[in-house]
C-alpha cells in the first residue's frame, strides 16, 4: 500500500502539505483508518495541529454523495474524524494518544464540535454518530482526568 511504501522508505510524518496538510490529517480525511493506524504506529503525533486551509471531501450517505467545504483551523486529525464522523477513526486517534481536550484556533473542543455537530444534523444515522464520538470523547478525558487546552 503507499502507506506501506512511505514508511518503508522512511517519510516524515511531522512535515506538511502546501495546504497546510500532515500525512495523518490525510489518511483521516481518507477515511482510511488502516492508514491512520500505520502512520501513528511509524510515529505520526495525532496531536499535531493542521495549518489553515480550505477542504472538500465527498461524503457518503446511503445512496447519494455530496461535498463539505469548510476551513480547518489548527485542527488535530481528531476534529477531522469528528467532522466525517467517523468513529472507527475516533476510536482509533483516541488509542494511540490524540488528546480530546486539544482546543483548534478558534477555541472550541473536540466535544465542543462533537456536541454542535449532533446538534446540527438532521440524518437520524449521523445525529447517532456523533452521540457515539461524544460519548467516546467524555470517556478518554475521564480516563485522563484533563481538562480543555488551548
Amino acid at each position: 500500500t503507499i502507506a506501506d511504501f512511505l514508511i518503508k522508505n522512511g517519510a516524515d510524518f511531522t512535515t506538511h502539505d502546501s495546504a497546510g496538510r500532515a500525512p495523518l490529517h490525510a489518511a483521516v480525511n481518507c477515511r482510511s483508518v488502516k492508514m491512520a493506524e500505520l502512520f501513528c504506529k511509524a510515529g505520526a503525533d495525532p496531536n499535531m495541529k493542521a495549518s489553515k486551509y480550505e477542504i472538500a471531501g465527498p461524503v457518503s450517505s446511503k445512496d447519494y454523495y455530496y461535498v463539505i467545504f469548510r476551513i480547518a483551523d489548527e485542527e488535530t486529525p481528531l476534529f477531522h474524524a469528528i467532522h466525517n464522523a467517523h468513529t472507527e477513526m475516533v476510536k482509533c486517534l483516541l488509542k494511540h494518544g490524540a488528546d480530546p481536550t486539544l482546543s483548534n484556533g478558534k477555541g472550541i473542543t473536540p466535544v465542543q464540535m462533537a456536541e454542535q455537530h449532533m446538534q446540527e444534523e438532521n440524518r437520524p444515522d449521523y445525529k447517532q454518530k456523533h452521540r457515539d464520538i461524544l460519548a467516546l470523547l467524555q470517556q478518554a478525558i475521564r480516563n485522563s482526568g484533563s481538562s480543555p487546552k488551548p
